[in-house]
């Protein structure tokens, strides 16, 4: 090294010579550098190694703005097309390719093509670069990340095709940005810059728009609203690919461009614009890092903003899987150097790198310079290595100071003092738009000092050994100094005492003269004050009762139904119209059903502590002090839980008992009493005592047991045999239970203890408190085994259930996690870590989790066996106060003080129950010993609830059949009821209660239309039997037409005279029928495709038909329309008007009341780009539109015309109902908000409600008059298939796939004191009309009880069946929620009930599935396959089982058995057969292949459109060695582009059919890429779906029963699907 020792030594000057000995050839070190100059070691260390890698990279390959600037260009050749997409412009080049604008010709829209340059592909880097950057982005689907299209090759060029974005890159932006902060001038002038005027009209466009959104960004005009979600962005294009240019520049409303000036609300606005931006950015992150990809060159150049305020991410050319193995080998350095984490010179990167880059980015956009802005590369990269950074306010000097904190831990140079992800990043950016407290912390003075004396500690010592001399020497001056000054304050004391009391007087009298004007002005002001509440008083009172039903709506739109209760209760005692208030009362009794309710609430008349159930919750203990200030003592009594009676007389302590505790064998009840002193006071007595009772016989069976503190804490052992205590002095002892004797002596502690427990063997005692340890001792001599220091005080330490470790909670806000052996060796785990203080903690009795609460609401849950942090939903609005697991581990309970309790589900991290409702904070939650019971005690409150799991959800009538139902029906009169199914029978009842067992109407097959004549004598039933049935209602005898098509009939309508029945069928025809006679009364009336709808006048004189086009019809695509509405004269079965065709098909027609009017609905293109919309009001007389479309998105699903003909109800795909007028088609009533498109609009009878119903079967009933609700979502735990208003009682009565019927009571129940009294118990609330919600007291509360349990017994009781319905329910809601393990053990209580219950065992066997225990789900599923009530999907899955296990001469023994038998007695449909036989057909003999052969050459003959019929043929001829046209057939399947295939598995089975076949031919290349084709398909769909099994898992298994051969036989890795059954 060439050191001049004159000249002071830089890392700079070290820098050139080592990079000058490198280029010589020596082998040089860096650790000779760092240990020659100890000094700049850490500097050294980083730049370094740094400058070797850039001399070691490509001359040109390494850019300090780009990520790949180098390698070979184009080769020159002119592009014009390639493959299906042809060239329009280029809109820029990167470092691996070109980026061109594209039209692909086929769908006729806008692309944008990369394409690898030609010199790149002589790189197989490059190439594998360019692959992977295309894969990578490929697998994201996300709102800010642009996606890919497709990948292909043309004549040599690779390339692959991205969403066009009508945008600006961010550093473009930049440019403009820094142009108008130096100029203040936003007009767009470069009549200085000169180009070639073949690029100037472009270069113009592009200055243009990037002007627009620099304006924009400076006035806020990009800023996201504080409440919207980022999953709720309104992007620019869909992501299907259609472009919405946004031309018209809507989301720029910039009215004076030519002058901005830098205000602060200019800076705060466009501070903002930046914040959004970057919240977007982050969030896209946040996506790609879940799914395991790494950006690692995030700049302003890859990151796209359109004009509507949307990010969008883009060039994943370096992006790297975060588990797996990239291109990139350790120590690479890649990226663009400006925007590079510290740590990647190290060859390191992780989330935290990107989150870096972003915080570099947002740096840049808020100052308008780079963070790191030296040009010459050794400076740059020194500044990039060290981290040198010039702080954001000296740049920005009025910055937010909470935007800069987050900025500023975004650059953090070590990598955990970053966010530690990119969500927790977009979660403070959204705090900081929604003017909430963010989570980051600034950095103090006092840490920034220690960081700087890390990096830099000899110049850190030497500074502190100065700084020691300075004091010394200042000390000694300013006590000479001092003197001085003394002296020269006693002779100018004098002169200021006179000055200061002539200023006094003089401010005296201006005060005085300034309090007379005051008090002038507050008496006006009094004056104005009376007359506006005089004013407010006299409002009018219709006027206050909507505003509180304004507020309880809004509340239960944000599902806050508890708040909405009071509001409703305030309504019904203000209003005094009768209608009105009676609408009020029913609104409110079906709100308060959907609160949990306790089951019993025990009232004392003192303050409560503490309680504990026992005796398998029937008997409750609860302990406390009393009132009065003065009386010191305290109490504790026994109440029954189901009468709320007490059962012992009220026993008194000498102190309030604080604390009990039942032993583990539940013989024993301990209760600790004194006052509760959280502090060490010396010399204090605060004496606190214990006793021990026999929970048998209630009585003591211990003397009182006392410690020199007050007691904190008591644990009983394992076998019950020892109970220890602790105290606020330190104290620690044990005691033998049974007779009170101590049998160690006292243990020490140097401050307060908060914490003890024994091990489960017993051996071992725990204990931790204030003097920062937790200590080990011997139980039995008391002796110290181990001491585990802490940083700070210990709040919490215990064993985990199974004895291994030790779990401790520390002040210093770190959960670890310790060896529970003493003589291991101290090494604790930090398992959990937050910014807030812990609170409340436990751990699973399977020890398998470890939760804890904190004081900002939070709950993190830990599982021990992957050693991470679950990601759950559990959280509290504020401090979390007690948490609690049942028995089995699978539920955990949490306390909080935002006055709830809640109930989680711990597999899938979200609530399973309403939250539990209390006036005051809550502070104990605890579940009982059974696991169903729990009790909850809130703060200030003489009241103990407990819960019954079983009561926790709403409780309305139900009604279990033997059959599936999705069809309902009432007659007008409401006399009779009649429901059907897919369960080939109709149900018929009589009068109202659906209680009797109804009658059975035979019918073949599943129903699809139900319907009652008007005067009530006829029923008629249709479906796939191809018939119309009609029964007599009052005897049930069918009447003997035939009605008959030649396919499933999906309508039927009765005339108003019941002498005429029309029917539509797929066949499309519509027949009119003599419903008398069964005669046809008209020749077919023929569409081009299925009727789906028909309707009649009244007279029968004419009929109105609409037609719909599924996936599988024989016609779709012969036309190119799908809808058709006709018009028909029934006397002449003609047209009264040429057919009506629309391109889409018909959900709804029907006929006004009076015959005058049709209402039609239709569903349209989501935009509605050149469509016509068939959904209006037409004409009778001619089929002409009276109005125009309705205007939903998307279109309408139904429609329907009020009784009295005057308005029309729509349900559209948005999800929005309205109702209009019948004549002018305008608006009557605001939309009705839904959350899912809607499929059904029904009004009842006397048109004053209306009934919604969306698409997941939830439930809604409206106010016709209001528009507003009657009746909160009405959510089954199954399906709803079909669901109807009462036409008497108004009730809601729903069909649903649980084979139930359910009624939800409208009638009023409640009287005006029961619903004040009930909203009180609900909601702990009571509103007053001048302090606005105030606590209820709890004599009244105890009263209105009382009263409540005589008055409505049935809120109060659970009888067995309801225990059974709630179980079905649960059950159903836990599969819809892929609660599997949830589901399975409320299932194993069905099948117990009805072991032979096929539902019930293939629902088991599902949930079995997908926890892969195979072996349960055979047993269930070969249980249920010897039923006689089996149906086809049980017999498809357990064949599927059995092959999927090798068991194939069982599988192929039953798919013979199935293909002999009689059709009408087979288990397995045709296709599922025939499917089963061909997927396990490579093991079979030729004469069963060459029979299934036959049945899967009809199959594709019956059905040449049906693409799976397609793939059978194909199976078939594979399977028959006809390897050339089983080739021909799955290669024109694979062009196939019809959507649905596409989102199946079947495509990737086909591509595995397709490999399978080529290599019988001998073409091995082309074989090896349809399997690789095939795993990338698959790969794509499980990444789409989660991996969750959405097509339900046996259909998984028949792809790796093909996956798996395929794999044989092409020699290939088979991809992972799921782990096969064994």
């Amino acid at each position: 090294m060439n050191d001049k020792p004159n000249n002071p030594v830089t890392v700079e000057s070290l820098a050139e010579d080592f990079v000058a000995r490198h280029r010589n050839g020596e082998e040089v070190s860096v650790e000779e550098y760092a240990e020659a100059h100890p000094e700049l070691a850490d500097e050294i260390r980083d730049v370094l190694p740094a400058m070797l890698m850039m001399e070691n990279v490509k001359e040109g390959a390494f850019d300090m703005t780009g990520a790949f600037e180098g390698g070979e260009t184009d080769d020159g050749r002119r592009i014009e097309h390639l493959g299906d997409y042809r060239i329009v412009s280029e809109l820029g080049r990167g470092g691996m390719g070109v980026v061109y604008e594209a039209e692909q010709e086929s769908l006729g829209r806008r692309v944008a093509v990369k394409v690898l340059q030609a010199g790149a592909l002589a790189d197989p880097k490059q190439l594998s670069r360019f692959e992977m950057e295309a894969r990578s982005a490929a697998r994201l689907h996300h709102t800010n990340i642009v996606p890919v299209f497709g990948v292909g090759e043309h004549d040599g060029m690779h390339y692959y095709v991205m969403q066009y974005i009508q945008g600006q890159g961010l550093d473009d932006v930049l440019v403009e940005l820094k142009r108008i902060r130096r100029t203040g001038d936003a007009s767009e002038t470069r009549e200085s810059m000169h180009y070639d005027t073949s690029e100037a009209a472009q270069r113009e466009a592009d200055h243009s728009e990037a002007n627009q959104v620099a304006v924009g960004m400076l006035t806020g005009q990009f800023t996201i609203n504080s409440l919207t979600m980022i999953g709720e962005l309104n992007p620019t294009t869909d992501h299907h690919g259609a472009e919405i240019t946004g031309t018209e520049l809507t989301g720029l409303a910039v009215t004076d461009t030519e002058s901005i000036e830098p205000t602060t609300e200019t800076n705060h606005e466009f501070w903002r614009s930046v914040t959004s931006m970057g919240m977007q950015v982050a969030d896209a992150l946040s996506y790609a890092h879940e799914q395991g990809i790494l950006h690692r060159d995030i700049k302003p150049a890859n990151l796209l903003l359109d004009l509507q305020g949307v990010v969008w991410v883009t060039d994943f050319g370096l992006a790297k899987a975060i588990d797996g193995d990239g291109l990139t080998q350790t120590g690479d350095v890649l990226g663009t150097l400006r925007y590079m984490a510290p740590e990647t010179f190290k060859g390191q990167s992780d989330a935290r790198s990107d989150v870096f880059s972003l915080g570099l980015t947002l740096y840049e956009l808020i100052t308008t310079r780079p963070a790191y802005d030296a040009e010459a590369k050794n400076e740059l990269v020194q500044q990039v290595a060290s981290c040198q950074i010039t702080p954001i306010r000296r740049l920005a000097p009025g910055i937010s100071r909470d935007l800069e904190t987050i900025i500023n831990k975004c650059l953090e140079r070590d990598p955990n003092h970053r966010y530690r992800s990119a969500a927790r990043l977009r979660d403070d950016l959204k705090r900081y738009l929604s003017d909430e407290p963010i989570r980051a912390r600034r950095i103090t003075p006092a840490e920034r000092l220690v960081r700087w004396c890390r990096r830099n500690p000899l110049v850190a010592s030497l500074t502190g050994t100065i700084a020691v001399l300075l004091v010394v020497i200042a000390v000694g001056a300013g006590m000479f100094a001092a003197k001085q000054t003394r002296l020269l304050a006693q002779a100018n004391h004098l002169k200021r005492n006179a000055e200061v009391s002539l200023s006094s007087a003089v401010e005296a009298r201006k005060l005085a003269e300034t309090s007379q004007a005051a008090a002038v002005s507050a008496s006006r002001e009094a004056e104005k004050q009376r007359g506006e509440a005089v004013a407010a008083r006299d409002l009018n009172l219709k006027q206050l009762v909507d505003g509180q039903i304004n507020t309880a709506m809004t509340s239960v739109e944000h599902e806050e139904t508890l708040d909405a209760l009071p509001w409703l209760a305030r309504a019904v005692d203000d209003e005094a119209d009768d209608e009105r208030q009676e609408l009020h009362k029913i609104r409110f009794q079906q709100f308060v059903r959907q609160v949990p309710r306790p089951v019993q609430m025990i009232f004392t008349d003192e303050n409560i502590s503490t309680a504990v159930l026992w005796k398998n919750s029937t008997r409750i203990v609860v302990a406390g002090d009393f009132q009065d200030p003065d009386d010191k003592r305290g109490w504790f009594r026994t109440w029954n839980v189901k009468t709320g009676k007490p059962e012992m007389e009220l026993s008194i302590m000498d102190q309030n008992v604080h604390r009990m505790a039942i032993s583990p064998d539940g013989q024993l009840l301990v209760t600790a009493a004194g006052n509760q002193v959280f502090t060490k006071i010396e010399g204090e007595e605060s004496v606190g005592s214990f006793r021990i009772w026999s929970t048998s016989s209630e009585k003591p069976i211990t003397d009182t047991l006392t410690l020199v503190g007050s007691i904190h804490q008591v644990a009983f052992s394992q076998n019950s045999q020892r109970i220890a205590a602790v105290d606020n002095l330190g104290n620690v002892r044990v005691w033998n239970t049974q007779t009170g004797q101590p049998t160690t002596p006292v243990l020490k502690h140097d401050d307060l203890v908060r914490a003890v427990s024994f091990s489960p063997d017993g051996k071992h005692l725990l204990t931790g408190g204030h003097d920062r340890k937790a200590v080990i001792w011997d139980a039995a001599t008391g002796k110290s085994l181990a001491t585990l220091p802490h940083a700070d005080k210990v709040r919490g330490a215990f064993y985990t259930p199974d004895g291994r470790s030790i779990i401790t909670v520390c002040w210093d806000r770190i959960v670890r996690e310790w060896p529970a052996d003493p003589a291991a060796p101290l090494a604790p785990e930090d398992i959990i870590e937050e910014d807030s203080f812990p609170y409340a903690f436990t751990v699973s009795p399977n020890s398998q989790l470890v939760v804890v609460g904190y004081f900002s609401g939070r709950v993190n849950v830990f599982d021990r066996q992957s050693g991470e942090l679950r990601a759950t939903e559990i959280q509290h609005d504020k401090m979390v106060t007690d948490l609690s697991f049942s028995p089995d581990s699978r539920l955990l309970l949490s306390a909080s003080n935002d006055q709830t309790a809640r109930i989680w589900s711990v597999s899938t991290g979200k609530s399973v129950t309403p939250p539990l409702p209390h006036g005051t904070p809550v502070r104990v939650a605890r579940f009982a010993s059974d696991g169903r019971h729990l009790l909850t005690i809130a703060r200030n409150a003489r009241v103990v609830r407990v819960w019954d799991l079983a009561t926790a959800e709403r409780r309305d009538q139900q009604v279990t059949t033997g059959r599936q139902l999705s069809r309902l029906r009432f007659t007008q009169s409401g006399s009779y009821c009649a429901a059907a199914g897919r369960g080939g029978r109709v149900l018929l009842w009589k009068g109202d209660d659906i209680n009797e067992s109804p009658r059975e109407l035979k019918h073949p097959g599943p129903v699809f239309a139900l319907q009652f004549s008007d005067d009530e004598k006829w029923l008629a039933a249709a479906g796939a039997s191809r018939h119309v049935r009609i029964w007599n209602v009052a005897t049930g005898e069918q009447l003997p037409g035939k009605f008959q098509h030649s396919s499933e009939v999906r309508a039927v309508r009765f005339s108003a005279d019941a002498k005429r029945i029309v029917s539509g069928s797929s066949d499309g025809t519509a027949r009119v029928w003599d419903v008398a006679s069964g005669q046809a009364l008209t020749p077919p009336l023929v569409h081009r495709h299925r009727i789906w709808t028909v309707d009649i006048t009244a007279d029968g004189s004419q009929v109105v038909t609409g037609t719909f086009v599924s996936n599988g019809d024989d016609t779709r695509n012969e036309v190119d329309y799908e809808g058709e509405i006709g018009l028909w004269n029934v006397a002449t079965g003609k047209l009264v008007v040429p057919i009506r065709q629309f391109p889409r098909g018909i959900h709804r027609v029907r006929f006004s009341p009076d015959n005058s009017l049709i209402v039609s609905a239709s569903e349209t293109g989501w935009f509605g780009i050149n469509e016509e919309s068939s959904s209006r009001i037409w004409s009778a007389k001619n089929l002409q539109p009276l109005s125009r479309p309705f205007p939903h998105s998307g279109g309408v699903r139904d429609a329907a015309f009020s009784p009295d003909g005057s308005m029309v109800a729509t349900g559209g795909t948005d999800g929005i109902g309205r109702i209009w007028d019948a004549k002018t088609a305008e608006p009557l009533t605001k939309p009705m908000k839904h959350t899912r498109r809607i499929v059904t609009v029904k009004w009842s009878r006397d048109g004053r409600r209306l009934l919604t119903k969306q698409i997941n079967g939830v439930t809604r009933v409206w106010d016709v008059a209001s528009g507003q609700l009657v009746v909160p979502k009405i959510r089954r735990s199954a399906w709803t298939g079909d669901a109807e208003l009462h036409p008497v009682t108004g009730d809601v009565v729903t069909v649903d796939n649980n084979r139930q019927i359910c009624t939800t009571a409208l009638d009023i129940t409640l009287d005006d004191y029961e619903i004040a009294a009930l909203s009180k118990i609900v909601s702990g609330q009571n509103i007053d009309s001048t302090s606005g919600l105030v606590r209820s007291n709890p004599v009244e509360l105890k009263d209105a009880w009382e009263r409540m349990r005589k008055s409505q017994p049935d809120y109060f009781q659970v009888s067995d069946e309801q225990r059974w319905n709630w179980l079905l329910r649960q059950s159903a809601m836990a599969v819809q929620a892929e609660q599997w393990d949830a589901a399975r053990g409320l299932l194993d209580q069905l099948v117990d009930k009805s072991p032979d219950d096929v539902l019930f065992r293939r629902r088991r066997a599902n949930c079995f599935a997908h926890l892969q225990q195979w072996p349960a789900a055979m047993d269930d599923l070969a249980h249920a396959a010897q039923q006689t009530d089996v149906n086809s999907g049980v017999m498809f899955e357990y064949i599927v089982l059995l092959a999927a296990q090798d068991r194939l001469k069982q599988a192929h023994g039953l798919l013979d058995r199935e293909q002999t038998q009689n059709g009408n007695r087979s288990k397995l449909t045709r296709p599922q057969a025939v499917l089963l036989s061909l997927v396990t057909g490579n093991k079979r003999e030729a004469g069963v292949i060459a029979k299934v052969s036959k049945d899967a050459e009809m199959l594709a003959e019956q059905q040449p459109d049906n693409n799976m019929a397609l793939f059978i043929a194909g199976l078939a001829r594979y399977r028959m060695g006809k390897h050339a046209e089983a080739h021909e057939i799955l290669s024109t399947l694979e062009d196939n582009t019809d959507n649905w295939w596409n989102r199946t598995p079947s495509r990737a089975n086909c591509l595995a059919c397709l490999a399978m076949v080529s290599q019988k031919l001998g073409k091995s290349a082309e074989a090896k890429r349809w399997h690789q084709k095939a795993v990338t398909v698959w790969d794509a769909f499980s990444d789409l779906n989660q991996e969750t099994f959405r097509y339900g898992w046996s259909d998984i298994l028949v792809s790796h029963l093909l996956f798996k051969e395929s794999s044989g036989v092409v020699k290939e890795a088979t991809p992972k699907l799921i782990p096969p059954p064994k």
